[in-house]
């Protein structure tokens, strides 16, 4: 379970406490709007792309001879 699903429901009980008021439900899903939007723009403007080194080839043949090898790859 994340923190996010637990922090969530207490948030929304005390922002919501007439549950037919449309105007209070608005303000939950404006909040979390914004704070998508806020994290998706940390990411974009500190966010790195790098390859990862796990991410590379399989090196399962690395040590066998290349000229067996070349229906497995």
């Amino acid at each position: 379970m994340s923190l996010a699903g637990v922090i969530s429901p207490l948030i929304i009980g005390l922002t919501v406490e007439n549950e037919s008021d449309r105007s209070q439900w608005r303000l939950v899903f404006l909040g979390i709007a914004l704070i998508l939007f806020v994290g998706n723009l940390m990411y974009v403007i500190f966010g790195r792309m790098t390859v990862q080194p796990w991410n590379g080839p399989s090196t399962i043949f690395s040590g066998l001879d290349h000229d067996c090898c070349q229906n497995y790859r």
